[in-house]
């Protein structure tokens, strides 16, 4: 059961966030201290909006309905708090390390995304299907999957770069189907810290590298 849910998260691109035993390898106190410490915004640097660049790097319709193999998985922060922004690399380590315990590498899963809205992924022995809907003008995306009747709903962006796809997922939408998922995580102090940042601080996402295969 845990490990289908797990291959549901992945297809929302969920799974990067959803709490196991490593959360001890993670040090919530730094991350606190990046986004507590005493830093200061020089408003006087004018800031291009993330969300302008991700639309002019937004493919067409056509160009992902295809097959893309999973290359790596990063953190990346599109909101404008210098605070959160400094605490992204420690959050980053802790996906990094995760994925290496689920043994999530390269080559572990592919991602297809059919003309027709449908979609699914492959990971291990494991498929799962799941339904999306693409603006190309904006390169936003809407997918949902399903396991055991259950609906998993995930928004986010998609852009290009150097011939390859760029999928990036809400990681506010990841927190939300990871305790939907495992309720009883909701009791985890440090995971509902996690949580009430990504509260407090919106625009954080999970960015999936994927190639064309």
């Amino acid at each position: 059961m845990r490990r289908n849910i797990v291959c549901c998260i992945l297809l929302l691109v969920v799974a990067l966030a959803m709490p196991t035993r490593s959360m001890a390898q993670f040090d919530l106190s730094k991350a606190l201290q990046g986004l507590l410490g005493p830093q200061t915004e020089n408003k006087s640097v004018q800031r291009v909006s993330p969300y302008k660049l991700i639309a002019e790097a937004a493919p067409e319709h056509k160009q992902i309905t295809r097959t893309w193999g999973y290359e790596r998985a990063t953190i990346e922060y599109l909101g404008a708090s210098p605070l959160a922004a400094s605490a992204m690399p420690q959050i980053d380590n802790f996906v990094q390390s995760m994925l290496r315990n689920m043994g999530i590498v390269e080559g572990a899963f592919s991602l297809t995304l059919r003309r027709n809205g449908t979609g699914f992924i492959v990971a291990g022995d494991t498929a799962i299907d799941g339904d999306y809907r693409y603006d190309a003008e904006s390169g936003r995306l809407n997918v949902s999957a399903k396991v055991d009747k259950v609906s998993y709903p995930a928004t986010g962006y998609i852009k290009m770069e150097g011939g390859k796809l760029v999928v990036l997922i809400n990681a506010m939408d990841v927190a939300d189907a990871a305790l939907m998922a495992a309720p009883e995580y909701r009791n985890d102090p440090n995971i509902m810290t996690i949580y009430g940042l990504l509260q407090s601080f919106p625009g954080v996402y999970i960015s999936l590298l994927l190639h064309r295969m």
